[in-house]
């Protein structure tokens, strides 16, 4: 057992003592006690306890409140090795943030449903505070069942630690929540992004087309190495990230299993690599050796790119564009709906996202499919409309008793005639449409992005 202090949130010290011990089913446990005015209470408490252990007894964890066996939770969540750092630093938010605050000083025993489902409305309604003003106001429905999931993981580990009979979270309800529409481009806009920055920046070019062709995530972007690229084989492989956690760049695994992957990539995306590896071997000759990484996203002195310096560039070229504002995360969005669009199945674009189940693609990305669906239609439509206008033609000619004074050679090069004929139409439409779509003109009055680069990298 060890006797420590702390302080809390208005200055004062107080004491406690952690052990270890195991229980009567051979099961290894921890406890963290309440929290002392003195180290001489502590202390005392501490003895006691030995004294209960040595004799058998067994430890009653509702003596305890709920924010230290949250601490202790996270503590041993950190410690574990098993989480995400970006993972932990999320559940501390959520209840260092949010939960502890609230009910940090409840008995263990005392929570119950009622004392949660009143919480989640109060983080509902008062949720956020303004740091300036001091007001309050309501979080997000989202926010509020994330919290609610954290504190449910942290009471389904207390039930295996005996610290509670059983997860009173079972018996909330989370708030309802309803999954936005995903925002993306369509491909002219991606198409005026990418053809202005390969004439402004060859080096993010290659970059955001990488991210846009692949479906990468930014973190997954960011952590490719040039072992990672098959230029020959036209592949990119996710191995690792790098992401920003708490301020501090963290180079960790992907998301998930399946988000270690490897992906096939077009040839123009590998040829803009290729341009882009050149370019950096010789920035590294002329630095005589004095470059950082093997990263393939550097500064012109290799070291690798800072995500948020990543993400402001990117979002200063759509600002100047005049495109809708997206994230780099909606990158993906991006290439879901141009890969639907383009007749790619869902099986394959939740491989290439990294999903691990095609149904949740499916219902990630509904309203995209449903758009592909309408194009389907006008699609077949079109080919109805062909047909019917080749049968009013030769309609027309049996009315006109032009068909019977044919031989068979004369209506089979009628036929060809009219098929050409509604071909070069179809060809007309198309093109027409197309001029009306295709404004890939660059747009002027936005600074190089990768010189702007060195200095947040």
């Amino acid at each position: 057992m060890t006797v420590t202090s702390y302080q809390l949130k208005n200055g004062t010290k107080r004491w406690c003592f952690r052990f270890a011990y195991t229980d009567n089913s051979g099961t290894r446990r921890y406890h963290k006690s309440s929290k002392f005015r003195t180290k001489v209470e502590a202390e005392h408490a501490e003895v006691e306890m030995r004294h209960k252990l040595n004799a058998g007894e067994q430890i009653r964890h509702g003596d305890g409140n709920l924010g230290d066996f949250l601490r202790l939770w996270l503590e041993r969540i950190e410690a574990s090795g098993s989480v995400k750092p970006t993972t932990v630093a999320s559940y501390k938010g959520d209840l260092l943030h949010y939960v502890i605050p609230r009910l940090g000083a409840l008995p263990l025993r005392k929570l119950t449903p009622t004392v949660i489902a009143k919480m989640y409305g109060d983080l509902l309604a008062n949720g956020r505070i303004n740091k300036n003003t001091g007001k309050s106001s309501g979080l997000a429905s989202k926010s509020v069942r994330n919290i609610g999931g954290t504190l449910h993981k942290a009471l389904h580990d207390g039930v295996r630690w005996n610290y509670f009979p059983n997860n009173p979270c079972d018996k909330v309800d989370l708030p309802r929540w309803d999954r936005p529409e995903p925002k993306g481009w369509d491909e002219v806009e991606t198409g005026r992004f990418l053809w202005h920055v390969m004439n402004d920046d060859p080096v993010l070019y290659a970059l955001y087309r990488l991210a846009f062709n692949a479906s990468l995530r930014k973190g997954e972007l960011l952590g490719l190495r040039w072992s990672d690229i098959d230029l020959v084989d036209n592949t990119v492989t996710v191995v690792q990230t790098r992401t920003v956690v708490n301020g501090r760049i963290i180079v960790g695994t992907p998301k998930s299993r399946r988000s270690r992957r490897s992906e096939k990539i077009d040839q123009e995306t590998t040829n803009a690599l290729a341009r882009l590896k050149d370019a950096q071997e010789a920035s590294e000759q002329a630095s005589g050796g004095q470059w950082w990484s093997d990263y393939v996203a550097t500064d012109l002195l290799g070291r690798p790119l800072h995500p948020l310096t990543f993400t402001r560039t990117f979002q200063r070229y759509g600002e100047a564009l005049g495109l809708p504002r997206i994230t780099m995360h909606e990158v993906r969005h991006t290439s879901v709906f141009i890969g639907e669009m383009s007749g790619v199945g869902i099986t394959t674009m939740s491989g290439r996202l990294g999903h691990a189940d095609p149904g949740f693609t499916l219902r990630t990305y509904s309203p995209y499919l449903k758009s592909a669906d309408t194009n389907g239609a006008d699609a077949i439509g079109l080919s109805f409309d062909r047909a019917m206008r080749q049968a009013k033609l030769n309609t027309d000619e049996l009315k006109t008793g032009t068909l019977g004074h044919k031989t068979d050679t004369e209506l089979q090069k009628s036929a060809e005639t009219t098929r050409h004929e509604n071909i070069e139409n179809d060809i007309d439409i198309e093109l027409n449409a197309t001029a009306e779509r295709e404004t890939l003109e660059a747009t002027p009055g936005i600074e190089p992005g990768y010189g702007a680069l060195q200095a947040h990298a």
